[in-house]
Protein backbone atom coordinates (compact mmCIF):
# COMPACT_ATOMS: atom_id res chain seq x y z
CA UNK A 1 0.00 0.00 0.00
CA UNK A 2 2.79 2.50 -0.69
CA UNK A 3 0.59 5.04 -2.51
CA UNK A 4 -1.98 4.66 0.18
CA UNK A 5 0.91 5.16 3.15
CA UNK A 6 2.29 8.38 1.08
CA UNK A 7 -1.02 10.17 1.27
CA UNK A 8 -1.35 8.93 5.01
CA UNK A 9 2.01 10.80 5.86
CA UNK A 10 1.89 13.90 3.36
CA UNK A 11 -1.92 14.15 5.74
CA UNK A 12 -0.59 14.14 8.73
CA UNK A 13 2.22 16.26 8.26
CA UNK A 14 -0.53 18.65 7.01
CA UNK A 15 -2.64 18.91 10.04
CA UNK A 16 0.79 18.60 11.80
CA UNK A 17 1.41 21.79 10.50
CA UNK A 18 -1.88 23.36 10.78
CA UNK A 19 -1.34 22.55 14.74
CA UNK A 20 2.36 24.25 14.58
CA UNK A 21 1.05 27.19 12.96
CA UNK A 22 -2.52 27.83 13.04
CA UNK A 23 -3.70 27.72 16.76
CA UNK A 24 -3.78 31.57 17.44
CA UNK A 25 -5.82 32.45 14.85
CA UNK A 26 -8.22 28.96 15.04
CA UNK A 27 -8.40 30.81 18.80
CA UNK A 28 -9.54 33.70 17.44
CA UNK A 29 -12.24 32.44 15.35
CA UNK A 30 -13.78 30.74 18.50
CA UNK A 31 -13.74 34.20 20.35
CA UNK A 32 -15.70 35.21 17.08
CA UNK A 33 -17.90 32.22 17.38
CA UNK A 34 -18.52 33.03 20.45
CA UNK A 35 -19.49 36.11 20.55
CA UNK A 36 -22.24 35.71 17.74
CA UNK A 37 -23.46 32.94 19.52
CA UNK A 38 -23.92 34.21 22.39
CA UNK A 39 -25.16 37.49 21.34
CA UNK A 40 -28.25 35.26 19.53
CA UNK A 41 -26.89 35.81 16.27
CA UNK A 42 -25.26 33.03 13.55
CA UNK A 43 -21.93 31.63 13.22
CA UNK A 44 -22.44 31.27 9.58
CA UNK A 45 -20.33 28.34 7.27
CA UNK A 46 -20.27 28.62 3.83
CA UNK A 47 -18.87 26.71 1.30
CA UNK A 48 -19.17 25.68 -2.49
CA UNK A 49 -18.57 22.25 -4.32
CA UNK A 50 -16.89 20.12 -1.42
CA UNK A 51 -16.49 23.14 0.63
CA UNK A 52 -19.35 22.61 1.47
CA UNK A 53 -18.50 19.37 3.48
CA UNK A 54 -16.79 21.19 6.70
CA UNK A 55 -19.86 23.27 6.92
CA UNK A 56 -22.05 20.20 7.74
CA UNK A 57 -19.84 18.70 9.90
CA UNK A 58 -19.86 21.42 12.25
CA UNK A 59 -23.78 21.22 12.68
CA UNK A 60 -25.92 19.19 12.86
CA UNK A 61 -24.11 16.78 14.12
CA UNK A 62 -22.84 14.50 17.35
CA UNK A 63 -20.99 16.50 19.49
CA UNK A 64 -22.11 19.91 18.37
CA UNK A 65 -24.88 22.62 19.57
CA UNK A 66 -26.96 25.44 17.73
CA UNK A 67 -25.33 28.74 16.87
CA UNK A 68 -23.70 27.13 14.01
CA UNK A 69 -25.49 27.65 10.83
CA UNK A 70 -24.29 25.70 7.95
CA UNK A 71 -25.58 28.01 4.55
CA UNK A 72 -25.58 24.69 1.75
CA UNK A 73 -26.94 25.98 -1.40
CA UNK A 74 -28.06 22.67 -3.21
CA UNK A 75 -27.09 23.67 -6.71
CA UNK A 76 -23.35 24.83 -5.47
CA UNK A 77 -22.80 21.89 -3.26
CA UNK A 78 -23.87 18.60 -4.35
CA UNK A 79 -22.31 17.61 -8.02
CA UNK A 80 -24.10 14.03 -7.49
CA UNK A 81 -22.61 13.21 -11.05
CA UNK A 82 -19.99 14.96 -13.48
CA UNK A 83 -23.42 15.08 -15.81
CA UNK A 84 -27.31 15.40 -15.84
CA UNK A 85 -28.69 16.62 -12.47
CA UNK A 86 -26.45 18.47 -10.67
CA UNK A 87 -23.70 18.34 -12.30
CA UNK A 88 -20.46 18.91 -11.49
CA UNK A 89 -20.73 21.30 -14.99
CA UNK A 90 -23.20 23.33 -13.46
CA UNK A 91 -21.61 23.69 -10.24
CA UNK A 92 -18.34 24.84 -11.35
CA UNK A 93 -20.32 27.51 -13.69
CA UNK A 94 -22.22 28.72 -11.22
CA UNK A 95 -19.78 29.40 -8.72
CA UNK A 96 -18.51 31.58 -11.25
CA UNK A 97 -21.87 33.95 -11.86
CA UNK A 98 -21.66 37.61 -10.34
CA UNK A 99 -23.84 38.53 -7.59
CA UNK A 100 -25.49 35.07 -6.84
CA UNK A 101 -23.28 35.12 -3.35
CA UNK A 102 -25.26 38.53 -2.66
CA UNK A 103 -28.89 36.66 -3.04
CA UNK A 104 -27.62 33.94 -0.82
CA UNK A 105 -26.45 36.20 2.09
CA UNK A 106 -30.04 38.35 1.59
CA UNK A 107 -32.07 34.78 1.62
CA UNK A 108 -29.99 34.23 4.90
CA UNK A 109 -30.35 37.26 6.24
CA UNK A 110 -27.12 37.61 7.58
CA UNK A 111 -26.44 40.83 9.74
CA UNK A 112 -24.78 41.71 12.92
CA UNK A 113 -24.03 40.26 15.66
CA UNK A 114 -23.01 37.32 13.50
CA UNK A 115 -20.02 35.99 12.11
CA UNK A 116 -19.17 34.05 9.02
CA UNK A 117 -17.07 31.46 8.27
CA UNK A 118 -16.00 30.73 4.22
CA UNK A 119 -14.35 27.62 3.38
CA UNK A 120 -12.66 27.81 0.03
CA UNK A 121 -9.48 26.04 -1.15
CA UNK A 122 -8.73 27.87 -3.56
CA UNK A 123 -10.11 31.18 -2.42
CA UNK A 124 -10.41 32.42 -6.29
CA UNK A 125 -13.68 32.04 -6.93
CA UNK A 126 -16.52 34.60 -7.66
CA UNK A 127 -19.68 33.22 -5.27
CA UNK A 128 -17.18 32.59 -2.02
CA UNK A 129 -15.74 36.03 -2.51
CA UNK A 130 -19.13 38.13 -3.54
CA UNK A 131 -20.29 36.54 0.21
CA UNK A 132 -16.95 37.74 2.12
CA UNK A 133 -17.70 41.20 0.43
CA UNK A 134 -21.62 41.17 1.06
CA UNK A 135 -20.73 40.17 4.87
CA UNK A 136 -18.00 43.33 5.02
CA UNK A 137 -20.39 45.70 4.03
CA UNK A 138 -23.39 44.50 6.55
CA UNK A 139 -20.85 44.17 9.05
CA UNK A 140 -20.59 41.08 10.15
CA UNK A 141 -16.69 39.60 10.47
CA UNK A 142 -15.51 37.21 8.19
CA UNK A 143 -13.41 34.27 8.81
CA UNK A 144 -11.34 32.38 6.02
CA UNK A 145 -10.17 28.71 5.80
CA UNK A 146 -8.42 28.46 2.84
CA UNK A 147 -4.87 27.40 0.98
CA UNK A 148 -2.59 30.47 1.18
CA UNK A 149 -0.39 28.74 -0.96
CA UNK A 150 -2.67 27.95 -3.73
CA UNK A 151 -4.73 31.16 -2.92
CA UNK A 152 -1.14 33.18 -3.52
CA UNK A 153 0.16 31.39 -6.51
CA UNK A 154 -3.20 31.96 -8.84
CA UNK A 155 -5.57 34.74 -10.12
CA UNK A 156 -8.42 35.59 -8.46
CA UNK A 157 -11.80 35.00 -10.92
CA UNK A 158 -13.53 37.81 -9.15
CA UNK A 159 -14.10 41.25 -10.93
CA UNK A 160 -12.68 42.82 -8.62
CA UNK A 161 -9.09 40.70 -8.80
CA UNK A 162 -9.58 40.00 -4.90
CA UNK A 163 -9.00 37.01 -3.45
CA UNK A 164 -10.61 35.68 -0.39
CA UNK A 165 -7.80 36.01 1.85
CA UNK A 166 -7.84 39.53 0.72
CA UNK A 167 -11.19 40.00 1.96
CA UNK A 168 -11.41 38.47 5.20
CA UNK A 169 -10.55 39.43 8.60
CA UNK A 170 -9.19 36.70 9.84
CA UNK A 171 -7.40 33.89 7.85
CA UNK A 172 -6.78 30.33 8.61
CA UNK A 173 -4.72 28.45 6.48
CA UNK A 174 -5.74 24.95 5.82
CA UNK A 175 -1.67 24.35 4.96
CA UNK A 176 -2.44 22.45 1.82
CA UNK A 177 -0.05 22.81 -0.92
CA UNK A 178 -0.95 24.12 -4.40
CA UNK A 179 -3.21 22.16 -6.77
CA UNK A 180 -5.06 20.05 -3.07
CA UNK A 181 -3.58 16.74 -4.19
CA UNK A 182 -1.21 14.81 -2.13
CA UNK A 183 0.13 12.18 -3.88
CA UNK A 184 2.59 11.67 -7.30
CA UNK A 185 2.45 8.07 -9.21
CA UNK A 186 4.97 7.65 -11.77
CA UNK A 187 3.17 7.93 -14.88
CA UNK A 188 0.88 10.36 -14.09
CA UNK A 189 1.11 13.56 -14.53
CA UNK A 190 -1.19 15.12 -11.90
CA UNK A 191 -1.39 14.21 -8.26
CA UNK A 192 -4.11 11.99 -7.12
CA UNK A 193 -6.00 12.21 -3.72
CA UNK A 194 -7.10 15.55 -2.40
CA UNK A 195 -6.55 16.38 1.59
CA UNK A 196 -8.30 19.78 1.63
CA UNK A 197 -11.85 18.69 2.99
CA UNK A 198 -9.77 16.90 5.65
CA UNK A 199 -7.70 19.43 6.62
CA UNK A 200 -11.02 22.09 6.92
CA UNK A 201 -12.95 19.62 8.82
CA UNK A 202 -10.17 19.72 11.40
CA UNK A 203 -9.58 22.82 12.15
CA UNK A 204 -13.66 23.56 11.84
CA UNK A 205 -13.85 20.84 15.12
CA UNK A 206 -11.23 22.42 16.69
CA UNK A 207 -13.11 25.96 16.40
CA UNK A 208 -16.15 23.98 17.64
CA UNK A 209 -14.58 22.79 20.56
CA UNK A 210 -12.54 25.95 21.20
CA UNK A 211 -16.22 27.94 21.06
CA UNK A 212 -17.84 25.66 23.24
CA UNK A 213 -15.20 26.38 25.92
CA UNK A 214 -15.65 29.91 25.86
CA UNK A 215 -19.48 30.05 25.92
CA UNK A 216 -19.39 27.90 28.84
CA UNK A 217 -16.92 30.36 30.59
CA UNK A 218 -19.16 32.46 29.38
CA UNK A 219 -21.83 30.86 31.42
CA UNK A 220 -23.74 30.34 28.09
CA UNK A 221 -22.88 26.62 28.15
CA UNK A 222 -24.34 25.10 24.67
CA UNK A 223 -27.19 22.90 24.22
CA UNK A 224 -25.11 20.01 22.81
CA UNK A 225 -26.22 17.20 20.55
CA UNK A 226 -24.91 14.03 21.76
CA UNK A 227 -24.98 10.54 20.37
CA UNK A 228 -28.82 8.78 19.60
CA UNK A 229 -26.99 5.81 18.31
CA UNK A 230 -26.77 4.25 21.67
CA UNK A 231 -29.19 1.44 23.16
CA UNK A 232 -28.75 2.26 27.33
CA UNK A 233 -29.74 4.50 30.16
CA UNK A 234 -28.54 7.50 27.65
CA UNK A 235 -30.71 6.63 25.64
CA UNK A 236 -33.12 8.87 26.43
CA UNK A 237 -31.30 12.01 27.07
CA UNK A 238 -29.89 11.77 23.82
CA UNK A 239 -33.62 12.02 22.17
CA UNK A 240 -34.35 14.99 25.04
CA UNK A 241 -30.91 16.99 23.42
CA UNK A 242 -32.36 16.36 19.77
CA UNK A 243 -35.41 18.03 20.95
CA UNK A 244 -33.90 20.80 22.78
CA UNK A 245 -31.83 21.60 19.26
CA UNK A 246 -34.63 21.47 17.27
CA UNK A 247 -36.41 23.96 19.41
CA UNK A 248 -33.47 26.43 19.98
CA UNK A 249 -32.05 26.15 16.34
CA UNK A 250 -35.68 26.77 15.32
CA UNK A 251 -36.14 29.53 17.67
CA UNK A 252 -32.71 31.38 16.52
CA UNK A 253 -33.94 30.79 12.61
CA UNK A 254 -37.52 31.77 13.46
CA UNK A 255 -36.61 35.41 15.16
CA UNK A 256 -34.16 35.94 12.26
CA UNK A 257 -36.86 35.16 9.53
CA UNK A 258 -39.15 37.43 11.14
CA UNK A 259 -37.30 40.13 10.50
CA UNK A 260 -37.01 38.83 6.24
CA UNK A 261 -36.47 41.45 3.74
CA UNK A 262 -37.83 39.81 0.29
CA UNK A 263 -36.72 42.65 -1.81
CA UNK A 264 -34.77 41.74 -4.71
CA UNK A 265 -31.52 42.83 -4.13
Amino acid sequence: MQHGLQFMSSMMKVLEKIQATQQRNIEKAAAMAATAIAGDGWCNLFGTGHSHLPCIDAYPRIGSYPGFRPMVELALSTPNYMVTDNGLLQGTFLEQVPGYGDVILQSHQVEPPDCMIIFSNSGVNAVPIDIALGCRRRGVPVIAITSVAHSSSTNSRHASGKRLMDIADLVIDNCMPPGDALVSIEGLEHNVASGSTLASVFIIQAIVAETAAKLTRMGKPPLVLHSHNRRDAQEEAAHTSMELNVQEYGRRLGRRLSRLDTRMV
